[in-house]
């Protein structure tokens, strides 16, 4: 029984350390991920045409959809979802799974936590070890690698008229295998810039963690600023506008510490 308890405590381990992959292997890997993926296909009523055979479902895990929420106007992670008539490839459905199991510990948990005692001043401290968002970092990274390599996969930027094509999804009845292989481009780069979004966060968190939560807090313009540190997710740091204002009042507070200690702020710019 002890030895399952330890097993189980394994296994729930949000953070546990990983060997690194042969490159070899991980070569062979990349090139059957393609390969055996398949592409998206069309099905139900309306279709024009039929698509690469996946079997996989349309919808995939909550980190890459509550990422769609909107950030400066930028819709950053939704799937285009709205069409029941697309099911995603394989590929597809492998890397918004991965993406979310790698972003599951963080993604809807508090980052900074408050201790108060009575005649003293509140304490502020990380919840999460620089050492455990490293180890996310470093996931994510090689993610991100990956990715970079095999560059036709999600696209380099923004698919033309994106934005125009959702506005006109709605009104389409009839699609082709060309256009669900577009909606899936899309959502493949939302997917991807998401994951750079995400990497930015981590590494901004490591510079504050470097600065101690504690003296950054008190940095902060005022109590209400401080109360919503200890309240907002890591999913609102890294999807949200509050999450982005959050974002940028730490930053002022950190050049705010810099200046007083006569240091070069160049490592936050």
């Amino acid at each position: 029984q002890q030895q399952q308890q330890q097993q189980q405590s394994t296994e729930d381990a949000p953070f546990s350390a990983m060997a690194p992959p042969d490159p070899v292997v991980a070569r062979w890997a990349g090139r059957a991920f393609f390969a055996l993926g398949g592409g998206p296909t069309l099905v139900g009523g309306g279709a024009a045409g039929g698509g690469g055979g996946s079997a996989s479902s349309s919808s995939y895990s909550s980190a890459a959809a509550v990422a769609s929420r909107k950030l400066n106007g930028v819709d950053m992670g939704r799937a285009v979802m709205s069409q029941p008539r697309v099911r995603y490839s394989d590929c597809h459905q492998a890397l918004a799974i991965y993406l979310t199991r790698l972003l599951r510990p963080l993604w809807k948990h508090t980052l900074v936590k408050a201790k108060s005692e009575s005649g003293k001043e509140t304490v502020y401290s990380a919840v999460y070890s620089k050492g455990e968002l490293s180890f996310v970092h470093g996931s994510l990274q090689r993610l991100h690698a990956f990715l970079n390599e095999y560059a036709h996969f999600t696209g380099k930027e923004m698919p033309p008229q994106a934005q125009q094509q959702q506005q006109q999804q709605q009104q389409v009845t009839a699609w082709t295998a060309e256009e669900a292989a577009r909606i899936e481009k899309q959502s493949l780069w939302q997917l991807h810039q998401l994951l750079v979004r995400t990497l930015e966060a981590l590494a901004f968190l490591a510079i504050v963690h470097d600065h101690r939560w504690n003296r950054v807090a008190w940095a902060l313009p005022e109590q209400a600023v401080r109360d919503t540190l200890t309240r907002l997710t890591f999913a609102d740091v890294v999807s949200t506008l509050p999450g982005l204002t959050l974002t940028k009042q730490l930053v002022a507070a950190l050049v705010s510490l810099y200046t007083k200690r006569n240091q070069s702020s160049d490592a936050i710019s």
